[in-house]
């Protein structure tokens, strides 16, 4: 009998842009193991952008991106997003993280489990999260 690897949890994201009235925002439904570069280009597509910018992510003081594109100073370490799953950064109800995009416009996004979804889907990922 074929063994049956479990699917992933959904998360069930909210993108919101700071700073801006009205909000700004869209929800996607990724799975846990979706990796940060590929959260970057899901982003890139609900917003109707065209990946034009540079961009990285942040939490706690960390940050995500492609390194060699990060422009800061050598100081501050850049984790290659290519190696990273959003499972490892949003670990719990309540997390969230920035993501920022087009440096010089510093275009920062909350991006945090939807409120009204909750953070990941049971076993039974094929059914929507409620």
């Amino acid at each position: 009998m074929p063994s049956t690897t479990p699917k992933p949890p959904i998360y069930q994201l909210k993108i919101t842009l700071l700073g801006i009235e009205p909000a700004i925002l869209r929800r996607i439904q990724v799975p846990s193991t979706l990796l940060l570069c590929c959260l970057h280009d899901a982003f890139q597509a609900v917003m109707g952008w065209t990946d034009s910018h540079l961009h990285q992510f942040e939490k706690g003081g960390k940050y995500w991106g492609v390194p060699e594109h990060h422009g800061y100073d050598d100081d501050i370490k850049v984790v290659d997003e290519r190696k990273v799953p959003v499972a490892k950064v949003l670990l719990a109800e309540g997390d969230s993280l920035v993501y920022i995009y087009d440096f010089d416009d510093n275009w920062r996004h909350e991006v945090a489990p939807g409120e009204d979804r909750g953070f990941g889907c049971p076993d039974k990922a094929d059914l929507p999260c409620r």
